[in-house]
């Protein structure tokens, strides 16, 4: 699709906001990297290195909640409406790659949810800290652990920094200055 974009390139820290009223976008990340935030109750969603799409996937009627997409890396996003995306998808006979994409995003809801849904705070954070190592270095040399792990389960701070200390006391994960720098087999319970 690239020949019929428009790439801009978009500083760490520009945001898009999308809700019911404002879903007529979509935004393809060619380079860096981005976070999503659902409001009011500030979850962290996920943080997405580039190549990406978002804003394909439609915000029902009923949801109150505003999404914000924040620019994480400095990034190369170009903004087209949905419409002449689903154009561009038909011309270039790019549907099926789509829907396999589509497949695969559907297939990882599933265990996104599960992770946000745990019952027990230790279950949460050991679940973030395998996501947040499993993310590109460049990304996750820039993010306090601490921070990723409440802004994605909304613990306490004080609860999460026990656990924290917990692992790293028994060598299960590696921090420095805040920065996780490794998980070695964390146990399922603690």
């Amino acid at each position: 699709m690239s020949p019929w974009l428009e790439y801009k390139t978009y500083a760490a820290g520009h945001r898009f906001t999308r809700s019911v009223k404002e879903q007529s976008k979509c935004y393809i990340v060619r380079t860096g990297a981005v976070s999503i935030h659902r409001q009011p109750d500030d979850i962290l969603i996920d943080y997405i290195p580039a190549p990406t799409i978002r804003g394909i996937i439609p915000i029902p009627d009923d949801f109150e909640s505003l999404y914000v997409i924040k620019i994480f890396e400095e990034a190369e996003i170009a903004i087209i409406d949905i419409d002449v995306f689903d154009i561009l998808l038909s011309e270039l006979n790019l549907w099926e790659p789509f829907a396999r994409h589509m497949q695969l995003l559907a297939s990882l809801a599933p265990e996104v949810i599960f992770r946000l849904n745990s019952r027990r705070i230790y279950e949460a954070v050991r679940m973030q800290l395998y996501e947040l190592m499993a993310k590109p270095e460049s990304i996750r040399e820039q993010i306090i652990v601490e921070n990723f792990i409440r802004a994605k389960v909304q613990a306490s701070r004080s609860a999460v920094m026990h656990i924290l200390s917990e692992l790293r006391k028994g060598e299960y994960v590696v921090i420095e200055n805040g920065v996780l720098k490794s998980v070695n087999s964390i146990p399922e319970r603690f």
